[in-house]
């Protein structure tokens, strides 16, 4: 005698919800544009002085910090004056600005 439950009979409900998403195509631009960007290189322009290791981290995570502070402010309040500040310290500080 076999008694067939519920769980039997659909073959996905043993696994519970799907881990997966059903990415239409403009969910799946922008994902990939994230992880796309998430594992771009940054290259750094670093002054003469700096060249100790920790100098160089010191360096980097303040510029980091500035850059994705102001990136916020943009997102905030896109302001003309803001927008400029934003792309000459890019220029200042990356080399691939």
């Amino acid at each position: 005698m076999s008694t067939k439950t519920k769980r039997d009979k659909n073959p996905t409900a043993k696994l519970g919800k799907s881990k997966t998403k059903n990415l239409d195509k403009g969910n799946a631009k922008e994902t990939i544009r994230m992880i796309v960007e998430s594992k771009k290189e940054v290259k750094w322009k670093l002054p003469q002085d700096v060249k100790s290791l920790k100098a160089k981290r010191a360096f980097r995570q303040k510029y980091r910090n500035e850059l994705r502070n102001m990136e916020s402010a943009l997102l905030k309040s896109p302001t003309p004056k803001l927008h400029r500040e934003y792309k000459s310290l890019r220029k200042q500080v990356l080399l691939v600005p």
